[in-house]
């Protein structure tokens, strides 16, 4: 573990019993645990990038992240990631045979700063009734939630949409590290998840309480990555912005023709 790492939470402490919402979960193939103990997946990571080219096409191309069941390493779904630094691009979540199941997308239309609030939309195939919808492959999605992070800020809130308004907003908090990443996620209910490494350091491994909805906390969590993806960092915007007063205030001169 890192020097600047702090401790997660153990999950036998901050790891609350939740109700499960009633209706259909985010993922079919995704349900709530009834009953304790935790539920227990691994998810590939996320490639490191270290490019700052704001492209709205994207550095690399998609990438798969794998998500298991930890107990029986079967796959239940994969997350097809858009490429890093891509901007306005659709994520994509299939099940094992490549059935689309929903998506993610940033809701901004201008890349965002480090410095702004900025939303993410999370859209699944069950339907939830006053929730937007849109139409990717032939197939409806629906809405389902809303990530948003504030400025400078590891935490983002996630929102239910629709008619799950209702439901309590989850705080998913990224903690400081190296790769991979590693989250707390709680709601007024109690502690819903913990994601630490695995034992080998090449996974995330999701601890989530009895009752709560294992896809969302998934989804969630790498939504969160992409939102970061895309962010203009304030540094290089600062030095755009002082190279463009630079030239403003002293505007290139022809050279003096000789006589």
């Amino acid at each position: 573990m890192g020097c600047c790492e702090g401790k997660l939470p153990h999950p036998d402490d901050f790891l609350a019993p939740h109700t499960p919402r009633g209706g259909l979960p985010f993922l079919r193939c995704m349900p709530p645990s009834l009953r304790s103990p935790h539920t227990k997946y691994l998810a590939t990571p996320w490639s490191v990038c270290l490019s700052q080219l704001d492209y709205d096409e994207g550095v690399g191309s998609h990438e798969r992240i794998v998500v298991r069941e930890m107990h029986s390493k079967a796959m239940v779904i994969c997350l097809d990631l858009c490429p890093h630094r891509s901007f306005r691009k659709f994520s994509f979540i299939r099940d094992p045979q490549n059935e689309l199941l929903g998506a993610m997308q940033t809701m901004q239309k201008i890349r965002p700063r480090e410095s702004q609030r900025s939303h993410y939309a999370l859209y699944g195939k069950q339907p939830v009734s006053g929730s937007q919808s849109i139409t990717l492959e032939g197939q409806t999605l629906y809405h389902w939630a809303t990530l948003t992070r504030p400025a400078f800020s590891f935490d983002a809130k996630m929102r239910m949409e629709g008619a799950l308004k209702g439901d309590p907003a989850w705080t998913i908090s990224m903690q400081l590290g190296l790769p991979p990443p590693r989250w707390v996620v709680r709601n007024r209910k109690g502690g819903a998840a913990v994601v630490p490494r695995s034992g080998d350091k090449k996974y995330h491994e999701y601890v989530i309480a009895p009752g709560v909805d294992p896809g969302l906390v998934v989804c969630g969590t790498f939504a969160q990555l992409l939102r970061r993806a895309p962010t203009q960092q304030l540094t290089q915007y600062l030095s755009t912005k002082l190279g463009m007063r630079i030239r403003a205030a002293f505007p290139a001169t022809k050279p003096a023709t000789p006589g």
